[in-house]
């Protein structure tokens, strides 16, 4: 490949390859998900243990997060991507071998290290190969990977653990990373950006935020589980977030070198589309873990087909958002942002039609629909919370809506178990104080069941009690049917609370990005 050549196409080169380590390690926030039953056995624990296989990732990314502004002026950007990706793919080695829970805990901390490098400063880097007039197409490419990967998690851990062992999940990673390492090492080195060895860590801000993350993912992840305020465990976590929070925000104030540019929210333009991304970004996690729910736990369908049937927003959603970045370059993407939560809303709705009898073509439509603002929404926030930053400061930018992109997802997750779990037992109570025979449908059913059990030769004094049993079941369904619909009307809430921030957003409808020097 001739130098020329490269120089004229560097900036398609340069995101090209970037996008191999975003993609790969965004993929891995949820292609682990579906292998977490299968790995209980291999490591000696249990449903509750297997947790912190998420748990770990999460906190380890969150916290490296906070430290990206920091090493930007440090080391080169070319630096920090390299030690991202290296870190990752040595640690998905160690994760495959790893034969403890404690292993497999270690090696995932390190490897969400790994992730907070390479997906904050890959969203730099990428922002600075492209001109200033293209920069939604630059943040649309990277929302192809930050967006399409956690929809491709579940299809391709379905599919690598239907004709492989789980620890295949890990493997993959292996020689997807070494390619990537090797281009990095031959098209990125150029990727500099400013360096100040005179800038200092806030080491206080780090160790309290780092708690005050670490506690919050925790609880969040384990509320549930542990009953939530009827736990000491938890409650001792919300006291020890509140008060790190509380001396975190105070040391930041009073500090001339915070570790995390708070002014930022000053801009109003910075501000309202963070808000959006992160109402937006609670809509799709949420919504990614409800899907798989009920692809498998209501409809009964295997993890590989559940894979396979939610693939389509994945793809859809790749697709436009490269598009939705394109159009933000040439149009308005205050308006482009507006169509894009717009959609959102109209197609978590459309997810709120999901029952037991809804057929897989239909489920496939759904989600195509779905996909489409999946992908729209987020270039234009992100090309509009950068607009009005100095360049200097867009490295600070990244940091800062990663982290709320990753916090909000942790909130997300917790609060749609948590409203699944409550409307699936208040539907279940509902049900159960209609359900008697001698309401005349349910009569009319446990007949017909009887009837039909009887014709298929089973024994008399055991038809009554499988009746009863089958009846039971549909309860459940029927709970878990409700449950579900009611869990994704919060995420039509959500969504349409996002519009008010767009609207917010001060945007002329004849200015285009502005164009900042580049150095």
């Amino acid at each position: 490949m001739s130098k020329t050549f490269v120089d004229r196409h560097y900036k398609w080169i340069a995101s090209g390859v970037l996008l191999i380590g975003i993609f790969m390690t965004l993929l891995d926030t949820t292609i682990v998900d579906i292998v977490l039953p299968k790995m209980i056995a291999s490591l000696n624990t249990d449903t509750y243990g297997i947790q912190w296989v998420i748990t770990i990732y999460l906190i380890g990314s969150a916290v490296t997060m906070t430290t990206v502004g920091w090493l930007g002026k440090k080391i080169s950007y070319y630096w920090i991507y390299m030690i991202g990706i290296s870190l990752f793919t040595l640690m998905s080695f160690f994760c495959s071998q790893a034969s403890s829970l404690s292993q497999m805990v270690t090696f995932r901390l390190f490897q969400g290290v790994g992730e907070g490098l390479v997906v904050t400063i890959g969203l730099t880097m990428m922002y600075r190969v492209f001109p200033p007039e293209e920069r939604g197409t630059a943040i649309g490419i990277y929302g192809l990977g930050a967006m399409m990967a956690p929809s491709l998690g579940p299809a391709l851990g379905g599919l690598l653990t239907e004709h492989f062992a789980w620890r295949s999940i890990f493997f993959v990673n292996i020689p997807v990373g070494i390619i990537g390492i090797i281009l990095t090492m031959l098209f990125l080195s150029r990727i500099k950006g400013e360096r100040d060895k005179s800038a200092r860590l806030n080491w206080p801000s780090l160790l309290l935020l780092s708690i005050a993350l670490a506690s919050l993912i925790t609880f969040l992840s384990k509320g549930q589980e542990k009953g939530w305020t009827q736990s000491n465990f938890i409650l001792n976590l919300i006291i020890v977030f509140v008060v790190s929070m509380t001396l975190y925000l105070w040391n930041e104030l009073r500090s001339d070198n915070p570790l995390l540019d708070h002014k930022l929210f000053k801009i109003s333009n910075f501000r309202n589309p963070v808000i959006v991304l992160a109402l937006v970004s609670f809509v799709a996690y949420g919504s990614l873990l409800l899907l798989p729910l009920y692809m498998e736990n209501l409809r009964g369908y295997p993890t590989l087909t559940t894979g396979l049937v939610i693939l389509p927003i994945g793809i859809v959603t790749a697709v436009f958002s490269v598009t939705g970045g394109i159009i933000s370059d040439r149009y308005s993407p205050k308006w482009v942002l507006f169509v894009g939560v717009l959609l959102l809303a109209i197609g978590a709705w459309t997810l709120t039609l999901l029952d037991l009898y809804t057929s897989k073509y239909t489920i496939v439509l759904y989600f195509l629909l779905y996909g489409v603002p999946m992908g729209l929404c987020f270039p234009p926030a992100q090309a509009i919370a950068f607009a009005d930053l100095e360049e200097s400061s867009v490295n600070m930018g990244s940091s800062i809506t990663n982290v709320v992109r990753l916090v909000t997802g942790s909130i997300a997750t917790s609060f749609s178990v948590t409203v699944f779990e409550r409307a699936r037992h208040r539907a279940y109570v509902s049900i159960s104080e209609h359900a008697t025979l001698g309401h005349k449908p349910l009569l009319y059913t446990y007949k017909k069941l009887s009837l039909l059990l009887h014709r298929v030769g089973t024994p008399e004094n055991w038809i009554d009690y499988r009746t009863k049993t089958v009846l039971k079941m549909l309860q459940d369904a029927y709970a878990s049917e409700t449950a579900f619909q009611n869990t994704f009307y919060w995420l039509v809430f959500f969504a349409l609370a996002s519009i008010i921030f767009v609207m917010l957003i001060k945007w002329d409808k004849n200015r285009k990005v502005k164009k900042v020097a580049m150095h």
